[in-house]
């Protein structure tokens, strides 16, 4: 068995992680930096081996595609400069997963499978700092699949 598989997470799945940041050059600043990370698509090749009629176990090896944003705002002066930046990542992904069938046409897969995103980062010239992040994700779960 060799699949090939194109998924979107609808309406969307996305991330958001503040933490707190820091105050350049002692002016009173304080800025919270806040990651928003969505994802939106999916391509993964899936080889697979049938053990009986009615279950399939097959690897997942692919591609994620995410948007990522990143905003600096200043929580002391709003009148200081706050930074935006944006862009887009593409990570590889790799997993696992079997598939019992119910019928010809429906089964239930249960899935696991890893990305990982390679460092994404972004420049304010401003203050001369430099963000940088690298993100991971596991993903398990369970799908309802038709097929014809």
């Amino acid at each position: 068995f060799l699949g090939i598989e194109a998924n979107n997470y609808f309406p969307g799945h996305g991330v958001n992680y503040s933490m707190p940041g820091v105050s350049p050059g002692g002016m009173g600043n304080v800025y919270n930096d806040e990651f928003l990370f969505k994802d939106y698509l999916g391509l993964d090749l899936l080889p697979g081996f049938r053990f009986e009629p009615n279950t399939l176990v097959y690897g997942r090896a692919g591609l994620s595609f995410r948007e990522i944003g990143l905003n600096q705002n200043a929580t002391l002066n709003p009148s200081s400069n706050g930074f935006y930046a944006d862009g887009h990542s593409i990570g590889g992904r790799f997993g696992v997963g079997v598939v019992y069938g119910l019928s010809r046409e429906i089964g239930v897969a249960v899935d696991y499978f890893y990305t990982y995103f390679p460092t994404w980062g972004a420049y304010w010239s401003d203050y001369s700092i430099q963000r940088e992040m690298t993100s991971h994700q596991n993903y398990i779960g369970i799908s309802l699949v038709y097929t014809s």
